[in-house]
């Protein structure tokens, strides 16, 4: 069965920015960066350590200023509180056995509706039992964490959105909320077959000795995220579940066509067990 993804998350297909973006202005994007001032003296707030944890200031010139403005405006979440979009969201993974939580200084921060709608959109295409299982009881949205973690962290039983991903573009958020996800489902899997997980660690061992993976471009970009989860078993997984259900005939063209397409067909045909069959496009 294939499922047709939202275009929120079929944007994580393509590539990010084109080539007439600066360098600069991508990275102060990617990393979620705060922008303000009149006009002479504009100032920018980058983000150090992720989560609202760290940052510093500086100056910016005007046409970088003017740069970065112009995209958020296209990529951020739009500044439109709706009572009514969390509650649709909190009754959704209620009924999946999951409390919907807050971190950070507010009690119930003044969140974008479209964060509300976008989580439930994305949640809606998981099969039933990826839902409210031992390892996945709280989504917990704002603040950030006490560890190394920089934008969003898994938990156990916890998905944590950082403020780094609430307040940052819609496609970190995309992303990072099904790589926290696959992190509580990789422990669901630990549970479920031990042998299937030891099995699946052995692949991403065959893999890990490769550097022509497949990545996304999300937070800094394909080399970054290909280098992190090829690094870690458990992020290894934890990613493949964001890339599988995000990637579609992007990704299964590129496993016809890969050296280790083989092994890659293995790491697929198990989580599409794991899925219920479900494939997305």
């Amino acid at each position: 069965m294939i499922i047709q993804l939202p275009e929120e998350v079929k944007q994580l297909q393509k590539d990010w920015f084109d080539t007439s973006v600066p360098k600069e202005v991508q990275h102060r994007l990617r990393f979620a960066c705060q922008v303000f001032g009149k006009k002479g003296k504009r100032m920018v707030w980058d983000t150090v350590s992720g989560g609202g944890g760290t940052i510093c200031s500086h100056g910016l010139e005007e046409n970088v200023y003017q740069q970065i403005r112009a995209l958020q405006r296209k990529e951020l979440f739009p500044k439109s509180y709706d009572e009514n979009s969390k509650r649709a969201l909190e009754n959704f993974l209620s009924q999946k056995g999951i409390t919907l939580e807050f971190g950070g200084y507010e009690e119930t921060p003044k969140l974008s509706r479209k964060i509300f709608s976008l989580t439930k959109k994305i949640y809606e295409l998981l099969p039933e039992h990826h839902l409210g299982h031992d390892h996945l009881k709280i989504l917990k949205l704002c603040g950030w964490g006490g560890g190394a973690a920089k934008c969003s962290e898994y938990d156990d039983p916890v998905v944590h959105m950082f403020d780094f991903a609430v307040k940052g573009p819609i496609r970190n958020y995309v992303g990072l909320l099904l790589h926290e996800t696959g992190h509580s489902f990789d422990e669901w899997v630990k549970q479920y077959s031990p042998e299937l997980r030891n099995e699946l660690k052995g692949l991403w061992g065959e893999l890990s000795t490769s550097n022509k993976g497949f990545a996304i471009d999300y937070l800094l970009g394909e080399k970054s995220r290909h280098d992190y989860y090829m690094s870690f078993s458990s992020e290894f997984l934890a990613e493949f579940y964001l890339i599988y259900v995000s990637q579609g005939e992007r990704f299964r063209g590129f496993m016809k066509n890969s050296s280790q397409g083989s092994t890659w067909e293995k790491v697929y045909g198990a989580y599409k067990i794991l899925f219920d069959d479900k494939e997305y496009n």
